[in-house]
């Protein structure tokens, strides 16, 4: 079981324009440069038992997309509604005993992959050709560093999805 994360992000590291939004997620329409082996969402999703994700993401209705999954929510502000679970308390430890038998997506945003950094097995992240300029990022700031292993790498009209493995663990060619 692992606890995976899989994100689009800009060419400069915004995972989200300065208003929060993701219109400009998308190829430039050229496969020249195509790899044979595309990633796929709706296969990676097949594993998947749990998702995790922020308020921000819950108060975007984006839990909805998720109705084959347990959803959870990262959030300190009360949220009625029995159709997801909130995690307040214990993040990590709390996940890390539901990776003993559920494999777990880290859906977003920035500041819940920034917390959960140290405890991701599996990074694929999507470098969309576009650069905002300005926007949300990525990771926050920490001072914690997380060694990766490049485990390898697909392209779809000009998307470079990167796949990385925690501490050079290595959990499968993922090219």
């Amino acid at each position: 079981m692992k606890i995976k994360c899989t994100l689009a992000i800009s060419l400069d590291g915004y995972i989200a324009d300065e208003h929060g939004g993701y219109d400009w997620i998308m190829g430039d329409g050229h496969h020249a440069h195509d790899t044979e082996k595309k990633w796929d969402f709706e296969e990676f999703m097949k594993d998947i038992d749990i998702v995790v994700m922020g308020r921000n993401c819950y108060d975007q209705d984006m839990h909805k997309s998720f109705e084959k999954q347990q959803v959870m929510v990262i959030t300190s502000r009360p949220l009625n509604d029995d159709t997801v679970t909130v995690l307040s308390e214990n993040i990590e430890s709390v996940l890390l005993e539901l990776k003993k038998t559920k494999n777990i997506f880290i859906f977003g945003g920035g500041h819940v992959v920034s917390l959960l950094r140290d405890i991701i097995d599996e990074y694929a992240i999507g470098i969309i050709p576009v650069i905002l300029g300005n926007g949300i990022p990525l990771f926050h700031p920490s001072e914690n560093r997380v060694k990766l292993k490049f485990e390898g790498m697909t392209c779809d009209e000009g998307i470079v999805v990167l796949s990385y493995t925690r501490n050079g663990v290595n959990h499968g060619n993922q090219t």
